[in-house]
């Protein structure tokens, strides 16, 4: 399931998957490059090489905006992100940026 809010000056997307639940260990790398995270057979099972999160991580950052998880009491997770809203006319703050506000 997906979801999109909008919060002051940030929109939230939340996407929820029926998986088995992120151990709190995991939760605390799942964003590290290279990470697969689960056990060996997990890790046989399912291809990739752990980058797609910390890509992921890196694009939200570089946005100024925040990711992370959070696991249900039963089973499923929720991966989310937010981002800045700017409003029209309102001057983006270059806080590090790669690319200098116009």
């Amino acid at each position: 399931m997906i979801r999109v809010s909008a919060a002051v000056n940030k929109v939230i997307v939340e996407v929820e998957d029926s998986a088995s639940l992120i151990s709190e260990e995991d939760k605390l790398k799942i964003f590290n490059a290279y990470y697969r995270g689960g056990n060996a057979k997990d890790r046989q099972r399912i291809s990739g090489l752990g980058l797609g999160l910390a890509i992921s991580k890196s694009l939200i950052t570089l946005h100024h905006g925040e990711i992370g998880v959070e696991s249900e009491s039963t089973q499923g997770n929720i991966f989310f992100f937010a981002l800045p809203i700017w409003g029209i006319g309102e001057e983006k703050q270059n806080k590090g940026s790669l690319f200098p506000a116009p």
